[in-house]
C-alpha cells in the first residue's frame, strides 16, 4: 500500500466509527458567546445575551428539570417564549421542551423590557 491510500483507507475507517465509541469530550458544544438565536417570525440573528432564561422548573411526571427562555425581537416587536431542558443546577441541555410560542401584548412587552433591560439590542454584529 501507498502512503495515499493507507492514509485514504484510515480516514474511511474514522467515518465508519460507531457512536458508541466516541467520548463524550469530542462532542462538545460552541461557547455560550457564540451562540446564535434566531427571530421564529423574522430569521433577525441575536447573540446568547439577548435570552432570559427564568428559575429552574423540575415536572415530577416527566422527571425532568428545565427553563423558561425569552427572547425580545426588536424588528418584530414581540417576545419569543419556550422551554428547554437542563440539568439541576441550570445547565442547558440541547432538548425543546415546547416549540417557541409569540407574546404581541404590548403591556407585557413592556414589563419584561422593564424587568430585563440586557434582552433589548443583543444583538450579532
Amino acid at each position: 500500500m501507498t502512503t495515499c491510500s493507507v492514509a485514504l483507507t484510515h480516514r474511511l475507517r474514522m467515518r465508519r466509527t460507531p457512536i458508541e465509541t466516541v467520548a463524550i469530550g469530542d462532542c462538545r458544544q460552541k461557547p455560550v458567546s457564540e451562540r446564535i438565536f434566531e427571530c421564529v417570525t423574522c430569521g433577525k440573528s441575536f447573540l446568547e445575551g439577548a435570552v432570559v432564561n427564568g428559575p429552574v422548573e423540575f415536572d415530577p411526571a416527566e422527571r425532568l428539570h428545565f427553563v423558561h427562555r425569552k427572547l425580545f425581537c426588536d424588528f418584530c416587536d414581540h417576545i419569543q417564549h419556550w422551554q428547554q431542558a437542563c440539568d439541576s443546577s441550570g445547565h442547558l441541555r440541547a432538548v425543546l421542551i415546547s416549540d417557541p410560542g409569540v407574546i404581541r401584548d404590548l403591556a407585557k412587552i413592556a414589563q419584561f423590557l422593564m424587568e430585563y433591560p440586557q434582552a433589548a439590542g443583543v444583538e450579532q454584529a
